[in-house]
């Protein structure tokens, strides 16, 4: 069975048990194929991070972490605290056992409540994957994952770490009697022994920079930039250029070796930056596609 099969096999048991929730398994797989980051933003208790959990349980070999996020949480409870052994000998070495540093994918929830200090070291964890121990040491961090009852508003001063969040998605309660009916029915989730490996993870990885992007593709691209910048959504260069991997992964991920025009679905939620943008956003891929089936 090749990585592609072990993926979807993974995504099928995943889809199974989650309810309304494909969208997020498939924007945490084009998160981790890409190295970028992912956004979830929604109310306590709509599994925001059971489904990153029960994705790694199916990746042997991967270091998953997961921290509280508070108004009083201090960088040492993240990056680890100095050791007072090496400090009794002049050596200012961190303790990280069980701490980010050690993690290839991350989870921090009500990710926003941090305090200053504490943001800024996880952004240049999530920008350069590094953190300070105390001269500058590599983190094996594939992605961060943060979760939030809000996101922050324009001008907000956390702009520069929200705008690290290749993808963006906000989560809502379930509504349909038949859908709460489901959910009361079900057990702990199952992984069924069904696995992929880390190095297989990061041999997909590879395979995604191959992807050839063809040049009406990239036309396409640059095509719907510009109908944004129309409607005043801006995309950073940085973004555009992280758009392109994420069009290469999702490619990838369906077993093609060459974007498509389907491929520009996966897009919607790395171009949105606030919530009056959406909408507009989803009308723009929508118009590319000359069809009704997208959530708008």
């Amino acid at each position: 069975m090749d990585s592609l099969e072990k993926i979807n096999n993974i995504k099928q048991n995943l889809n199974n048990y989650f309810i309304e929730r494909q969208e997020i398994i498939d924007g945490i797989f084009l998160a981790i194929m890409t190295g970028k980051h992912m956004l979830l933003i929604g109310p306590p208790g709509v599994a925001k991070s059971y489904v990153l959990q029960a994705i790694c349980e199916h990746i042997k070999g991967i270091v998953y972490w997961e921290y509280l996020l508070t108004p009083s949480t201090e960088e040492k409870e993240i990056m680890g605290n100095w050791s007072v052994k090496e400090a009794a000998q002049d050596r200012m070495i961190r303790n990280i056992e069980n701490k980010l540093p050690e993690a290839h994918v991350a989870f921090g929830d009500e990710f926003f409540k941090a305090k200053g200090e504490t943001l800024q070291s996880l952004l240049l964890a999530m920008s350069d994957k590094i953190y300070y121990n105390p001269t500058r040491q590599p983190i094996p961090l594939i992605s961060f994952f943060g979760a939030s009852n809000e996101k922050p508003g324009q001008g907000d001063s956390l702009e520069a770490l929200y705008d690290r969040f290749l993808l963006r998605f906000e989560l809502k309660r379930l509504k349909k009697k038949e859908e709460r009916l489901r959910l009361y029915s079900i057990d702990r989730y199952d992984p069924k022994e069904i696995t992929i490996s880390l190095d297989e993870i990061l041999e997909l990885q590879k395979l995604v920079k191959n992807v050839y992007l063809p040049e009406d593709m990239k036309n396409l691209f640059a095509d719907v930039i510009e109908e944004l910048e129309y409607k005043n959504i801006v995309i950073s260069e940085r973004r555009q250029i992280w758009c392109l991997s994420l069009l290469r992964a999702n490619a990838m991920l369906n077993g093609r070796n060459e974007i498509v025009l389907d491929d520009f679905k996966s897009l919607i939620p790395a171009l949105w930056t606030y919530s009056v943008e959406y909408r507009p956003v989803c009308l723009v891929i929508k118009n590319l596609f000359k069809e009704e089936n997208l959530e708008v």
